[in-house]
């Protein structure tokens, strides 16, 4: 925790998770040894760390299958159902870190490998309201403010991290906004020739920007045009998603909690601080520009359906040269891709686009806005 050593565990962790984790481990390595007991392993936790806890409470987002078991478990009497409760946790804890697994094993692959994968995660931090002033005044609760809105981007391939800052002229964009910020790297890259033939895309389980046929169709597109032989794109468990993309947030905003921030210059400025290892410190990008692919997708996409549940997709050629979408229920799954009911893959367009996305036009700031944020800064 920011203020004290406290380390806290995910509400989903039990302690006889980590023993069964870490007895796994030590079997591989050490299969003659003898391990020690679950009552040994939490005689050491007692002892010494007392500073790692599991929180009752978070301001994340939780689960819906962690809280109904967890709220059956509370409520039930019987030994024997709490038996299959416990042991429905279990599954359902090996499924969500077994799909964490495999987003860190392709983000390994593209650290590995750049010139065959490339892998990057996107995702949406808090929106900022400037000026930041800390502590935080009462008589601000009401003070109009410039808000600012912040993506994260992590491009494994290149070990580079971006934080992509904008302002409400573009608010509630949708896929729009995902896809400028993903179109801005790609095109970099391609102008560069580091663009490798395998793309793996990991998002956040959001229908409204990220899990809908404007976003898979433009993915499709990418493979239609040659720039990628085939696209991945792979979207977290609910309620577990967050990743190192976050980290990559609450690495300002800790101190942002304790610093005054009048400006966007200034807070741009203050990554250099916050972020004192080079390797590790996000380029600052402010979008000045948004591009419309759901108008210039909307007349050439099929009907899409179906595509809530499953939480992998795969965007390839079939064997006649059409761009098609093939899915299944989890990126970590060991079944076949289905496709439709004759597993051909799924059809995303009725006719290719053949013209390019127009800038969406911005929406401009009042002068009683302006003119409010100003009184607010004197």
């Amino acid at each position: 925790m920011p203020d004290n050593h406290t380390i806290h565990l995910p509400m989903y962790f039990r302690w006889n998770n980590i023993y069964q984790d870490m007895v796994a481990e030590m079997e591989e390595i050490w299969t003659t040894e003898k391990l020690p007991s679950l009552n040994c392993f939490y005689k050491c936790v007692k002892a010494h760390f007392r500073h790692v806890r599991r929180p009752r409470m978070t301001r994340l987002g939780k689960c819906d299958t962690c809280v109904t078991l967890a709220h059956n478990l509370n409520l039930s009497q019987s030994h024997q159902q709490k038996q299959q409760l416990r042991k429905l946790q279990d599954d359902h804890t090996k499924l969500h870190r077994a799909e964490r697994l495999a987003y860190h094993q392709r983000r390994d692959q593209s650290f590995k490998d750049p010139s065959e994968i490339l892998s990057m995660i996107i995702d949406a931090s808090s929106p900022m309201f400037l000026p930041h002033v800390a502590p935080f005044p009462k008589g601000f609760c009401r003070a109009e403010r410039l808000k600012v809105m912040i993506y994260g981007l992590i491009n494994h391939s290149i070990r580079k991290k971006f934080l992509y800052l904008l302002l409400p002229t573009w608010d509630q964009q949708g896929p729009n906004l995902t896809l400028t910020i993903l179109f801005h790297q790609l095109l970099q890259m391609k102008s560069e020739g580091r663009l490798p033939k395998q793309f793996f895309l990991q998002l956040d389980n959001c229908y409204k920007e990220n899990k809908n046929k404007y976003l898979f169709g433009a993915l499709a597109f990418l493979v239609h045009i040659g720039w990628f032989d085939s696209v991945q794109i792979s979207f977290l468990i609910a309620g577990h998603t967050h990743e190192d993309v976050d980290q990559l947030f609450s690495t300002f905003a800790v101190p942002m909690k304790e610093t005054s921030v009048s400006s966007l210059p200034q807070f741009i400025e203050y990554l250099d601080k916050w972020y004192p290892r080079a390797n590790s410190r996000p380029t600052a990008i402010f979008l000045t520009c948004l591009y419309d692919f759901k108008t210039w997708l909307e007349p050439h996409l099929a009907r899409l359906e179906g595509h809530s549940k499953p939480h992998s997709f795969l965007f390839k050629k079939d064997v006649d040269g059409d761009v098609k979408l093939w899915y299944r229920d989890y990126c970590s799954s060991k079944e076949d891709w289905q496709g439709d009911q004759n597993n051909n893959g799924v059809a995303l367009f009725i006719d290719l686009p053949q013209s390019l996305p127009s800038q969406v036009n911005p929406t401009v700031f009042t002068e009683h806005l302006i003119t409010k944020m100003q009184e607010n800064l004197k």
